[in-house]
């Protein structure tokens, strides 16, 4: 009987060997997806792209006439702002009417507030020295609407929904008036009440240039620019989370409502696994935004 020796093919990664006539046994042409481990071979189980990952954050919505509001004590690192540095929130008003408090740095005695008075988005502010300034931001109307307010040295500017600046003066020296008293949102140092939605309030160190992210939330609230970063999404134990790294967490009081959010909320994706389930179907693994997901995979 004429002796017989099977002819042994090495593998590596992917194998497009054209075909070929006169080979002694049957050639594979094309091997791919599969992962070479010594002499076996072993399906790789693929590759998915993430394109969006929404989470579940929330806005807080806010009743006047229920005295619904947060707040929590000043931390000075915060707020004693000195002559640089950008405030921003988004906000949705229910009410355009009377005197309502946005927010107030400083219950006691405030350093700055925002406050609808006489249908108009009002800031209001006061260096060390005691002397304030006062800009009329915008109408107030019963949309989302954004603000922001920087400080350049002397410049005081607001932008409504990444508009037209409007723009006052401060000392150029002197740094804005420490606060005393509380952190207050929804409210202000007396009992004006505002009535709506609230999406987010952040204090930066750092002067932007335009309010273009002002429909998106941080994505690194961590960073060192950051003093304070609100997402007015509640916790538990009635929390309002400060993403900052100075974690001065807001108190809910009288229990505002949880809402869908008013702006778009990236959560940057820290961590991909795969797996497989019982049924041999492939399953993406996705740590993002504080959060574990588990969706299936093509």
């Amino acid at each position: 009987m004429a002796a017989f020796k099977a002819p042994v093919f090495t593998f590596g990664g992917l194998n497009t060997r054209a075909n070929a006539t006169g080979l002694p046994l049957m050639e594979m042409t094309v091997l791919q997806d599969m992962r070479v481990v010594g002499k076996d071979l072993f399906q790789r189980k693929g590759m998915v792209g993430v394109g969006q990952v929404a989470g579940d954050m929330s806005a807080m919505d806010f009743v006047a006439a229920s005295s619904q509001f947060c707040s929590n004590e000043i931390d000075t690192r915060v707020w004693a702002l000195g002559l640089y540095w950008t405030v921003e929130l988004a906000i949705e008003p229910d009410l355009t009417s009377g005197t309502p408090g946005v927010f107030v740095a400083g219950s006691t005695t405030p350093s700055q507030e925002v406050y609808i008075t006489g249908g108009d988005l009002t800031w209001k502010g006061w260096d060390s020295g005691g002397t304030p300034t006062t800009i009329t931001i915008g109408a107030a109307a019963a949309s989302v609407q954004t603000v922001q307010i920087t400080r350049s040295a002397a410049t005081i500017s607001t932008k409504l929904n990444n508009g037209t600046a409007v723009t006052g003066s401060m000392s150029a020296t002197l740094d804005m008036r420490t606060p005393v008293g509380d952190l207050r949102v929804a409210r202000d140092d007396s009992t004006n009440y505002y009535d709506g939605t609230v999406d987010y309030l952040r204090v930066l160190s750092r002067v932007k240039a335009d309010h273009a992210d002002r429909l998106v939330r941080l994505p690194n609230p961590r960073a060192r620019s950051v003093l304070a970063d609100y997402d007015f999404n509640e916790s538990a134990d009635g929390l309002v989370y400060d993403r900052s790294r100075y974690e001065n967490h807001l108190i809910t009081s009288a229990s505002p409502t949880e809402v869908t959010t008013l702006c778009h909320n990236p959560a940057p994706v820290r961590a991909l696994g795969m797996n497989v389930d019982k049924d041999g179907r492939k399953q993406l693994l996705v740590a993002a935004g504080g959060k574990y997901y588990l969706a299936g995979a093509d």
